[in-house]
């Protein structure tokens, strides 16, 4: 089961409840939905779209499911009331932007598994106090600017 690119793109839903049977979040199938507030991404998902999240302004709360190895780029992009957020445990990359322009996220807890993180990643997360990568970590490159502007870090 899927949701397509740009399914719900600019909906005005406040919550929406994904089906333990979905597998795939396309591109931008929720950018810009400006009244959801959290999402908990089942662990069935394995492929999130890049920009998925995009210019959602009220997104307080995004808890992704183990199934999900790749953030693709600007995923969670300017989602300015993002404050939590549960990353997988076996998440390997987080692209680039990510996080970008998320002024109230304040911690990010980076999994063992990461092993890149993109450029401006975290870019301008001015709230942004902490980031913690665990020990042992495969962490092997951290790209450029990637919490450039993260002036409380």
């Amino acid at each position: 089961m899927s949701i397509g690119s740009y399914s719900f793109y600019t909906c005005p839903i406040t919550s929406i409840v994904l089906n333990d049977n979905l597998t795939t979040i396309g591109d931008r199938a929720f950018q810009s939905c400006s009244k959801l507030e959290s999402i908990r991404i089942p662990e069935s998902v394995v492929t999130l779209g890049g920009l998925a999240f995009y210019g959602c302004s009220a997104l307080s709360e995004a808890i992704i499911g183990n199934g999900v190895k790749t953030l693709n780029n600007t995923t969670f992009a300017h989602c300015k009331a993002l404050i939590d957020v549960g990353l997988p445990s076996n998440l390997e990359t987080i692209g680039s932007e990510v996080f970008d322009g998320c002024p109230a996220l304040q911690e990010i807890d980076i999994p063992q598994s990461v092993k890149s993180i993109g450029n401006t990643a975290s870019y301008g997360c001015t709230s942004l106090t902490r980031v913690v990568i665990q020990a042992n970590s495969l962490l092997k490159s951290i790209g450029s600017s990637a919490f450039a502007g993260c002036n409380l870090l």
